[in-house]
């Protein structure tokens, strides 16, 4: 994989780890691809039940890539163990890259793996991060992933996104105070955590 999709200076390259189960498909059926986030590929695939239930439904091919920056082998990092060093390397670490990445490695995947048509459709699935990797994945890449399914991510959670920006601090605190705890006791808390985060030691 490119260690840089978008610019003409960087010609580095680093190998991306997946998974894949294609005990349930069958060819013109889809592929379920989980976009890795922070984290090993197989916490992934080990913890994320709802791909494995559907693919027996919809006899679907499942699909993990993992996230590059996040593998368990240094040497499939970009730049090995020189990843972390400097910003110079860390630098290549943003969305915009990871979706590339995808990007480059589902085609890849039906033409090298399958052996499958480049119309069998794709379906994204995440959450948290990886919700948002797949919600941002459907709407950057809509020629390559047909849909997609994320859990548990502020996917309209942004300014200007409908909902208010205190939105989870609020009804964090109102389930607390439902649940017996002491408002003043939290806001206090808070503070404690924010006079020592300021700290300068």
């Amino acid at each position: 994989m490119p260690v840089d999709h978008f610019g003409y200076t960087q010609s580095a390259t680093f190998n991306m780890k997946f998974l894949y189960n294609n005990s349930f498909w069958s060819p013109g059926n889809p592929i379920f691809f989980y976009p890795g986030n922070e984290g090993y590929v197989e916490s992934f695939a080990d913890n994320t039940g709802i791909m494995w239930d559907l693919a027996k439904q919809f006899n679907a091919s499942v699909v993990f890539a993992e996230h590059r920056y996040y593998s368990e082998n240094v040497t499939l990092m970009p730049f090995g163990e020189l990843a972390y060093t400097d910003v110079k390397y860390l630098g290549y670490l943003t969305t915009e890259q990871v979706l590339a990445d995808y990007a480059q490695f589902v085609p890849w995947f039906k033409k090298n793996v399958l052996n499958c048509s480049s119309d069998t459709p794709v379906i994204a699935f995440g959450g948290s991060y990886g919700g948002m990797l797949a919600a941002w994945f459907r709407m950057k890449y809509p020629a390559i992933v047909n849909g997609s399914w994320a859990g548990s991510a502020p996917v309209v959670y942004f300014q200007n996104g409908g909902i208010p920006l205190d939105a989870f601090d609020h009804r964090t605190t109102q389930t607390l105070v439902d649940s017996g705890c002491n408002k003043e006791t939290i806001i206090n808390a808070f503070k404690a955590v924010n006079a020592l985060s300021n700290l300068k030691f």
